[in-house]
């Protein structure tokens, strides 16, 4: 098994480049004796609140909890006793953490991330004008453009002709595209894509291609080294279970009757 300093790091990271927060692998170590040191209940909580995309707000403790409730069906009175203040409860935030991954929570986030980059088949041509370098965009105030008939029909001419040549580049673009293909034998690279082969071959479209492919790059790497630790995880988290079945204090009915009560 590996050691489990290591497989929390590599989840730190991950999530970390993922949600853009700064989570410690001391955080877990603190969580599991359900230790409130510094600011790591409020980092729990925060990392929670992404993971189940809630909106930050000053109600984040209500929302998630609500969204546990109501589409997770999650059944633990532990957590929903918890604090709204987030003055404790670290170990059952690890917990609920914990039952987000298992239910695939970060696996869907890695492949909306995917179908979402360009390395989605359908994805891999330039989403909009502003991805082109050089590239003319219009606007208009019609108001102050057309004051008759007249200038009304010479618009349309005008947006009429926009349209033809915008066509007509399109066409040039992909003939060209195809013709480069065509000098190409190797089955591998004939199957790249056109932003593909337009890094390979211009340094502007180099630096595009490159800059979309870097951060969905990252997070999939980040992602293959997680899913081959964490079995390693899942055994540890038998261990916060185990601590949490120990603890005599229990939960606070006070709290939960509080969450109940807001319902």
């Amino acid at each position: 098994m590996t050691d489990i300093k290591i497989v929390i790091s590599i989840l730190c990271k991950h999530l970390n480049h993922l949600y853009n927060i700064n989570l410690k692998a001391e955080s877990f170590r603190l969580a599991k004796y359900n230790k409130s040191e510094g600011s790591n209940v409020k980092t729990l909580w925060k990392l929670i609140s992404k993971i189940i995309d809630i909106s930050p707000s000053d109600s984040i403790v209500t929302n998630v909890k609500s969204y546990f409730l109501n589409v997770l069906k999650y059944k633990s009175v532990h957590f929903y006793s918890l604090p709204e203040d987030m003055s404790y409860g670290s170990r059952e935030l690890l917990i609920s953490f914990a039952y987000l991954i298992a239910n695939n929570y970060l696996n869907n986030h890695i492949t909306d991330l995917v179908n979402r980059s360009i390395f989605n088949q359908k994805n891999r041509s330039y989403s909009s004008s502003s991805d082109i370098p050089n590239s003319k965009q219009y606007s208009f105030n019609l108001k102050q453009i057309i004051k008759n008939d007249q200038d009304f029909e010479n618009t349309l001419h005008w947006i009429n002709g926009q349209i033809e040549y915008n066509k007509r580049q399109c066409d040039e673009y992909r003939e060209a595209i195809q013709k480069l293909l065509l000098k190409v034998i190797d089955p591998i690279i004939s199957s790249l894509s056109e932003l593909e082969i337009l890094a390979l071959t211009n340094e502007k479209h180099c630096k595009i291609f490159l800059e979309k492919a870097r951060g969905v790059s990252k997070a999939v790497h980040l992602h293959t080294k997680w899913l081959s630790v964490q079995s390693s995880f899942w055994k540890w988290m038998e261990s916060v279970i185990i601590e949490r079945d120990k603890d005599v204090k229990g939960f606070s009915w006070k709290e939960l009757n509080s969450y109940c009560n807001s319902l």
